[in-house]
């Protein structure tokens, strides 16, 4: 029932039922404001203007993306935390060594062709020291390369060239090699009359990419004006890796994007500061003039639109130019001491935004074990997420186009056993989580394994290490040492675990019941 107001009551006095029309009227009305109000984030003001740009992801990649690609590339060159965000999102997302690939060939009895992978794998790793056009780069450089300039300008682009032909010499003997290309050779504003072409890019029409337009020449080149003509390669023989925010975003944005402003304001303030305290350490002091009643202009033995610059060494005195003259010493209070905290606090601002743990961006190890591995646990997700991007978009195509050339350079017909559906498959892995505490890590991998809750092929892959290539290594090195006498490496499996405290004797599980497989380690 509507409340009646003053209003109302003095209405309804004299007519009590517009004093109850008022009530209910107005009771209607702040229902429906209350219905319309909507979320307060929704409402702009004075205080907390919000921007109304509803345009698509490829409409702002179009606008921003040169701009912002070419600020994140200064910032690399002259700032030095830039250069350091971008070696560490390298460091955690691929590795010194790269995407470590394992062959994955199947049987038709879905049990691992041992021998084709080993085949596969010995090629693969011949192929690696020399995969791209310019012989240059070894795949690990190549994959680090690609990925800081994708977390840079945005995005990356490769060329895989298949076949023998005359004009190109391959790394290895596989017909296969990759020309790296930066962002600026698929142009943004090539928008094509004919067809379904925007910023470079041919695709159908549900936006599958079909095609690529690249220049031939970096058109950032000084000698680019020779010859700034594109060609048009098929989606099939591109390596596309970006960073996209956006449903149906085509072309990518840096990384820097959401921090390039903090980074700028950073580098400001602490070149301020540099020059507050070099001031500071060269004793600055300047003339101060006194009672200008006292000025005579004819002792002024200078110039005053020039006054001397004096040059101070030990026990000199700077005598007074004038009646009234003083020297007045320059104190900008610095270094200041709250110069680190806040330059800290921006960094941890800086390392939310482009996904590293703050320790990695300002190198400040200061902590507890506890402290560092939950915070190394906790951006390691999306480390692993990162590398699997990257492993979709440059290092699976890549393989399969490896495997299928390289099949083809064979000239020897394939295992009659094999399941030909399986043999590109393969283990894409990226660098191992770092171990802080070396003891506590490898005795919980132990326990893991004694407990049949992980293999060991698991543990070698979780290390970075190579499953075949790391037995490979054990069992020539035990042939090695009985060849030469020497004593095997016992199988102990928890050498530095400490021994149990001596109990009561546990009853032993007997065969055939829950929990006799498994040896507790105390």
């Amino acid at each position: 029932m509507a409340t009646l107001n003053v209003v109302d009551r003095i209405a309804a006095y004299f007519s009590p039922k517009a004093g109850i029309q008022r009530a209910q009227q107005r009771a209607y009305f702040e229902a429906i404001k209350a219905a319309t109000r909507g979320y307060e984030a929704a409402r702009p003001s004075r205080k907390r203007p919000f921007s109304r740009d509803n345009s698509a992801g490829n409409a702002l990649a179009r606008r921003s993306a040169v701009a912002i690609r070419n600020q994140a590339r200064q910032l690399e060159r002259d700032h030095d935390i830039a250069r350091g965000i971008l070696d560490k999102l390298v460091d955690f997302t691929i590795g010194p060594n790269g995407i470590t690939v394992e062959p994955q060939p199947k049987r038709l009895n879905g049990t691992l062709h041992e021998e084709l992978a080993a085949e596969l794998d010995t090629a693969y790793r011949l192929w690696s020291e020399w995969p791209e056009v310019t012989w240059t780069h070894s795949r690990p450089q190549m994959e680090r390369l690609a990925q800081r300039s994708r977390y840079r300008d945005g995005e990356v682009f490769g060329r895989q060239i298949g076949g023998w032909r005359d004009d190109l010499t391959h790394g290895s003997e596989v017909p296969l090699s990759i020309q790296m290309l930066e962002a600026d050779h698929c142009p943004h504003d090539w928008e094509g009359v004919t067809g379904n072409v925007r910023q470079g890019i041919e695709s159908d029409a549900w936006g599958r990419a079909i095609a690529y337009h690249f220049y031939r020449n970096h058109p950032g080149d000084d000698r680019a004006f020779s010859s700034l003509d594109t060609i048009r390669d098929i989606a099939e023989n591109v390596l596309h890796v970006r960073c996209v925010d956006r449903i149906g975003q085509m072309r990518g944005i840096s990384a820097f994007a959401p921090i390039i402003t903090r980074l700028q304001d950073i580098f400001d303030y602490e070149d301020n500061e540099r020059i507050a305290a070099k001031l500071a350490s060269s004793l600055v002091f300047g003339i101060q003039t006194g009672d200008p009643a006292n000025f005579d202009p004819t002792k002024v033995q200078y110039d005053p639109a020039q006054p001397p610059i004096y040059r101070l060494d030990g026990g000199m005195v700077v005598a007074s130019p004038h009646p009234g003259a003083g020297v007045t010493m320059f104190d900008t209070k610095r270094p200041n001491t709250n110069a680190e905290p806040f330059v800290n606090g921006q960094l941890r601002r800086v390392s939310s935004g482009v996904g590293l743990s703050y320790s990695a961006v300002s190198r400040d190890y200061n902590g507890t074990y506890s402290a560092q591995r939950q915070e190394l646990v906790e951006n390691w997700p999306h480390y692993h997420a990162e590398t699997g991007v990257f492993v979709a978009q440059w290092s699976r195509p890549s393989y399969q186009s490896f495997v299928r050339w390289w099949a083809l350079a064979r000239g020897v017909a394939l295992p009659a056993d094999l399941d030909r559906s399986t043999v590109a498959d393969a283990e894409y892995l990226g660098p191992s989580m770092p171990v802080i505490d070396p003891e506590k890590e490898v005795n919980s991998q132990i326990m893991l394994v004694q407990a049949a809750f992980r293999s060991s092929s698991q543990v070698i892959r979780q290390l970075g290490g190579n499953r075949t290539e790391t037995y490979r290594q054990i069992e020539a090195e035990r042939r090695e040492r009985e060849r030469r006498g020497i004593a095997s490496v016992v199988d102990v499996p928890a050498a530095n675990v400490s021994p149990a405290k001596p109990s009561l004797p546990e009853p032993a599980a007997q065969p055939g019941q829950p929990g006799a497989h498994l040896r507790v380690i105390k």
